[in-house]
């Protein structure tokens, strides 16, 4: 479970970095919505990775819906705290250091899923029983 809680640490940390840095080129951009929508990715690598980290093995619906209901919940509180945290604080970095923020975190974000979902095949309950 350490293993969960620091990939859970790990990406805070990148979505809020990710969304410091939309706030960033959203404020000079025509159309801002294409920065939040770069979001996504993240977002959705994030929700992912709680689920399968909160998820145990019953396998039963109700189960199942609380596990997703929660982890969504979870990614869209992160990312709401820390757009409101990167406008009162304003723009403060430049627009290329925030597109390679945005990049750079967006990979990261792959990795994370990655390796969450090979922790949560590791679990003692997916392995194949002889």
């Amino acid at each position: 479970m350490i293993q969960f809680s620091l990939l859970a640490f790990s990406f805070g940390l990148a979505l809020c970095a990710a969304t410091s840095s939309v706030v960033v080129l959203a404020a000079e951009a025509e159309a801002p919505w294409i920065w939040w929508g770069a979001l996504l990715p993240l977002a959705v690598s994030h929700a992912t990775s709680g689920f399968l980290a909160i998820w145990h093995s019953t396998r039963q619906y109700p189960a199942i819906l609380i596990c997703a209901a929660s982890s969504g919940i979870t990614t869209i509180l992160v990312v709401g705290v820390a757009a409101c945290a990167a406008h009162s604080i304003g723009p403060w970095m430049p627009t290329h250091t925030a597109i390679w923020v945005l990049v750079g975190v967006s990979l990261a974000g792959l990795f994370g899923l990655g390796l969450a979902a090979s922790l949560w095949f590791c679990r003692p309950s997916h392995q194949p029983s002889p």
